[in-house]
């Protein structure tokens, strides 16, 4: 094992290497002891959250069911599911009674998610520990070793500045694990010719990041006849990786492409091998349904995700629905592992907004944006919406939680503040009410720019 990996644990607070090694051993478990651990983890999650989270607690007495009710997986779906708005509504009912969200183990959280209601929620060292374990077993599935050198596109303190000490602990992370940071949302006409040459001197065995910043680099190498020899892999998450954007940058690196599937709520979801027939769900660390709208299991067409985090105790989400589209697929993978396979995920992609300098980003900018802010603020609203018409312009809608509750003047001074840094001309309204498409759909990235 690294030190590398050591080190970072220092630093992190985290155990990554002593879970990772536990990974390792799980990697090719036969369903059977996938199936019985995860029982274990879910009996033990459920009886916690009855004793320790009041809204678990009230949801599972509103339908008579106690822990010793859980026998078997199956019985997870006795459990009702919860909802974004039903988890934002009740959060301050969601963290549990024994943990203090102070302490140095504690991490504070926000996310948007697709449908753009924003809540904050924790995450304990448990959780951190298996998201980050098992994102470097992943490395190993693509032949990337700890003391490969990366480059990593990703947000940097594209909006609000980072602190010094932020700043600092980043940068000692990044010389840790060779990682080349660069600002996905910086990448322009203007920025690429600077990145290239970064990346040639770096010489990365694994770039990884937000598909839309990977596939603006590759268009550019490909354009001027540049090539990364010491390119093994390419990663992307965030955006949904078609097969037009894999194709095209396979083609442009002569490498393969590996994707990911995580969230806010839960990170490192499910992971694709090298045999690239689908994404195996990391089972040690979640339970992935995909239920249709009747919600019964299905498999082979498209569901929603219901996500149960194995290993979150500050902030439990058990059978959460996450907004997100995916298909299980009934297959094995070729590789030999045993874990359960989604053929694809959808309901990642939205339209492209066009922030300064032609900079393209989707919403998950704008989500990555209010993780930095930590604004209690922004909790008085239920939903953000960004709408573009033209480039250089934005506006900027957000719909009320209380209809008849004032507003702090300063907070919305602020957020404007740093919305303008994004466009020459941005406006911000406060609405009741957002406006669904015409499919009843909720859309949080609308764009009428034509290319």
């Amino acid at each position: 094992m690294s030190l590398s990996l050591y080190l970072q644990d220092l630093v992190r607070g985290t155990r990554i290497v002593k879970t990772k090694k536990e990974l390792e051993k799980s990697d090719f478990w036969s369903r059977e002891q996938l199936d019985e651990y995860q029982l274990k983890k879910l009996q033990k999650l459920v009886s916690f959250s009855y004793q320790h989270v009041p809204y678990y607690r009230k949801l599972f007495d509103s339908i008579g069911l106690k822990p010793d009710d859980i026998r078997e997986l199956a019985d997870i779906q006795k459990i009702p599911i919860s909802t974004k708005e039903m988890i934002r509504q009740g959060k301050d009912n969601l963290i549990a009674d024994n943990v203090n969200i102070n302490s140095y183990k504690i991490k504070r959280a926000v996310t948007g998610g697709t449908t753009g209601i924003p809540f904050a929620f924790y995450k304990d060292t448990q959780t951190r520990d298996f998201s980050w374990g098992a994102y470097y077993r992943w490395h190993d599935w693509m032949g990337i070793k700890n003391r490969d050198s990366k480059a990593v596109l990703w947000s940097s303190g594209a909006v609000i500045e980072h602190t010094w000490w932020q700043k600092c602990k980043s940068y000692v992370l990044d010389r840790m694990s060779k990682s080349l940071h660069i600002n996905a949302y910086g990448l322009n006409k203007e920025s690429l010719p600077d990145v290239a040459k970064q990346l040639i001197k770096h010489k990365p065995a694994l770039i990884h990041g937000y598909l839309s910043a990977v596939l603006q680099v590759a268009k550019y190498f490909k354009e001027h006849n540049l090539t990364l020899p010491s390119l093994k892999a390419i990663s992307s998450t965030t955006e949904t990786l078609l097969p037009m954007y894999r194709q095209y940058i396979e083609e442009t690196f002569n490498v393969k492409m590996f994707d990911q599937y995580g969230g806010g709520e839960c990170n490192s979801m499910a992971f694709e091998c090298d045999a690239h027939i689908g994404l195996h769900v990391t089972e040690e660390h979640c339970l992935l349904e995909i239920v249709d709208e009747s919600d019964s299991y299905c498999y082979g067409k498209p569901g929603r995700v219901i996500l149960t985090d194995l290993d979150n105790y500050a902030f439990p989400f058990i059978r959460y629905e996450n907004g997100d589209s995916a298909i299980m697929s009934q297959k094995q993978c070729d590789c030999g592992r045993h874990s359960k396979l989604l053929e694809s995920i959808s309901g990642r992609t939205a339209d492209v907004i066009y922030i300064k300098d032609d900079v393209p980003v989707t919403a998950a900018f704008f989500v990555s944006m209010f993780i930095e802010l930590h604004s209690d603020w922004f909790e008085h609203f239920t939903r953000f919406q960004v709408y573009q018409k033209k480039k250089g312009e934005l506006v900027f809608r957000l719909e009320k939680a209380n209809k008849d509750k004032e507003y702090p003047e300063s907070g919305r001074i602020e957020l404007l503040k740093n919305l303008q840094k994004l466009a020459n001309k941005v406006e911000l309204e406060i609405l009741d009410n957002l406006p669904y498409d015409k499919s009843g759909k909720f859309r949080y990235v609308i764009s009428d720019v034509k290319e």
